[in-house]
């Protein structure tokens, strides 16, 4: 809550804070979207490495640990099949991915020739994820506009109309 002076005016304060209030929201957006941005299959790092077991994270991603690599997190949705795909996996079996260059995440997987997650896939979860965290973005936003805009907007037509207003009696013209 921005703290008013006594004379209900806003001071430098509440500009400094009202500017954070909106710098670190965009700030994680345009983070985000860089971050899990959309990448064409030839910019993905391809990865060889071998299965050691898999554990689902608290955000509905799978986090996939190998015997020779760090563990990957999958972005993936139930409809795919994937976890069942990876039950069947023996432990050491040799996986291919494809793996987002900026995040370190699995875009494709296969054992031998089967697909368990297509490029396409992946790329569709990510951008229903960016999208639903772009509308929470436009709702704080909206929200913030709404609640401080109105009151500053009235603060400065109250301190224009007090620079037109006679002072001592007398009437200012200008010009």
């Amino acid at each position: 809550m921005i703290i008013r002076a006594e004379d209900d005016s806003w001071d430098i304060g509440d500009f400094v804070f009202l500017i954070l209030l909106l710098c670190v929201p965009t700030t994680l957006i345009i983070g985000t979207q860089i971050l899990y941005g959309h990448i064409a299959e030839s910019e993905a790092i391809a990865v060889v490495a071998h299965f050691r077991g898999y554990r689902e994270t608290e955000a509905g991603r799978l986090l996939i640990q190998f015997s020779d690599h760090d563990p990957l997190k999958l972005y993936w949705d139930r409809r795919d099949k994937v976890e069942t795909e990876l039950d069947k996996l023996e432990d050491g079996a040799s996986l291919t991915m494809q793996i987002h260059p900026r995040s370190h995440i699995i875009m494709s997987l296969y054992h031998g020739d089967t697909e368990l997650l297509a490029f396409e896939t992946t790329l569709q979860n990510m951008k229903t994820e960016r999208t639903g965290f772009l509308w929470y973005a436009i709702a704080f936003f909206a929200i913030i506009a709404g609640l401080f805009l109105p009151s500053l907007i009235d603060d400065l037509k109250n301190k224009h109309k007090q620079k037109n207003r006679p002072k001592d009696g007398f009437i200012i013209k200008k010009g």
